[in-house]
């Protein structure tokens, strides 16, 4: 599945559908995010770059966390 972490000034159940709307509509009618998780901040590494592995791993740590 698709998730995409943003970060939003003001979040709202209306913004996740616009950015969905918008990557079904401009890119992808099948690879759009099926959910949208709103964050204060990303992980980034001294050069600026998103750290992906990190963003991965906090989904694990929360799929085994609701599963237990």
């Amino acid at each position: 599945m698709i998730k995409a972490f943003v970060v939003a000034r003001h979040p709202s159940e209306k913004l996740a559908k616009e950015i969905q709307d918008l990557v079904r509509e401009r890119y992808s009618r099948v690879a759009y995010p099926r959910e949208i998780e709103f964050v204060d901040s990303l992980p980034k590494t001294e050069t600026g770059k998103i750290m992906r592995r990190v963003l991965r791993e906090m989904e694990l740590r929360k799929l085994k966390s609701s599963s237990s």
